[in-house]
């Protein structure tokens, strides 16, 4: 990753998800001809092109325009070549658009063709080739009885069905797509030091002993207090701190290239809210050419900030049950970046800002007040509740429900 603070990500507990392996092993099942699953019909092969001829992909998805442009073949957005996009998703979509296959033809003409939801498409795909050919995938709606999507493609006056790969390949998200650095593999005893940052005081814990004086075998970590005095750590103390920081793995990307601004409000400016830092020893070469096995090892380093979690901008999950929430003392507050507000039984929260995906709740009398703008595809779901927005923009979502009610401006 280049210097400076260009995403954003959450920390959470590690899922491992092999994303859209199924997608791509049925496309290279059926490029391999041992796709066995369906045998009721006909593979028909629509169109078979080079996938390295492809140069630019234009498709719709979580609301969201995405534009990707392959130079020197490297894929990358059109408006933004610095933008991380992973190969993996790239490779998906070069794979599903260089051979698209269906199950079989629906129609031999268009003339029907709003029966199959083309007048009102599920999504539609344009991708360029490197000679000026240009191709439109269109989408239309599910037919659940198959299982599949019916579509059609420019340049042919037929509809087809087809599996989902097409359409779940284009389904994810920029954020979803981006390419970031992840968090080390670290074994808990190759940690030779952590150092945590918290509120500009320093915390401790190494293997190294020079300094301290009598101490016992069964000491094997020291603890370095903010007014620099080491003392012999507990050992089962210093395990638990051990795992969790060799626990510790990166979640989704939630921002990109922040401004100054942004960073100071989610506490990830020159006053970091938090700072983990810890020295691991990685083995960097073996030397089995003699009877005894040589591992060498080298010491690195990893640098962490985590921003604020709590009242000024809140990452993940948040609850308010009979109680209340207010965000609106102090600069900047809001619930930010795809994170779950759920408001239930005669709960209430108040925010000046409501951005980017949020998903929020409302059960069972809670109130929610949007003091400035609910913005950037956040869903609201209401039952039972009272919403108070000053407005409402930018594809956000609102449904109500069961004696909800709305009051905007």
């Amino acid at each position: 990753m280049k210097k400076g603070v260009k995403l954003i990500v959450l920390v959470g507990i590690l899922v491992v998800c092999i994303i859209g392996y199924i997608v791509l092993g049925n496309y290279l099942k059926k490029q391999n001809g041992t796709d066995t699953s369906d045998t009721t019909d006909t593979t028909v092969t629509v169109l078979k092109i080079k996938a390295d001829d492809i140069v630019s992909i234009e498709f719709e998805s979580e609301k969201e325009q995405i534009s990707l442009k392959k130079t020197d073949g490297k894929w990358g957005l059109t408006d933004d070549s610095d933008f991380p996009i992973s190969s993996i998703y790239t490779n998906y979509m070069e794979t599903a658009l260089s051979t698209i296959y269906a199950k079989r033809v629906i129609a031999e003409n268009l003339d029907n063709e709003s029966d199959f939801g083309m007048s009102e498409p599920q999504k539609e795909i344009k991708f360029v080739l490197a000679d000026g050919t240009e191709y439109l995938y269109t989408i239309g709606s599910y037919n659940s009885a198959t299982s599949g999507y019916y579509f059609k493609l420019s340049g042919q006056d037929k509809i087809y069905i087809a599996d989902s790969e097409v359409y779940d390949t284009f389904s994810f998200s920029l954020y979803d797509m981006i390419d970031y650095d992840t968090s080390p593999t670290v074994d808990p005893e190759n940690i030779v030091n952590v150092e945590y940052i918290l509120d500009g005081k320093s915390y401790t814990l190494t293997d190294n002993s020079d300094g301290i004086g009598y101490y016992s075998d069964a000491y094997n970590y020291f603890y370095i207090t903010p007014d620099g005095v080491k003392v012999a750590a507990d050992g089962e103390c210093a395990a638990d701190l051990l795992n969790a920081v060799s626990d510790i793995s990166l979640g989704k990307v939630v921002e990109y290239k922040p401004s100054a601004d942004r960073l100071n409000i989610l506490g990830l400016g020159e006053n970091k809210a938090f700072v983990l830092k810890y020295t691991y020893k990685e083995t960097v070469s073996s030397d089995s050419s003699s009877d005894a096995n040589v591992n060498v090892s080298a010491k690195k380093d990893y640098i962490m900030y985590v921003g604020k979690v709590g009242n000024a901008g809140m990452l993940g999950n948040f609850i308010v049950d009979n109680s209340t929430a207010d965000l609106t003392t102090g600069k900047g507050h809001e619930l930010i970046n795809r994170g779950t507000l759920t408001v239930k039984n005669n709960g209430t929260f108040t925010t000046e800002y409501l951005t980017n995906e949020n998903a929020v709740k409302l059960e069972n009398g809670g109130l929610i007040t949007v003091e400035k703008v609910a913005v950037n595809n956040s869903t609201i779901t209401a039952d039972g509740s009272k919403l108070d927005f000053a407005s409402f923009t930018n594809n956000a979502e609102l449904t109500l429900g069961n004696g909800a009610s709305l009051v905007v401006g």
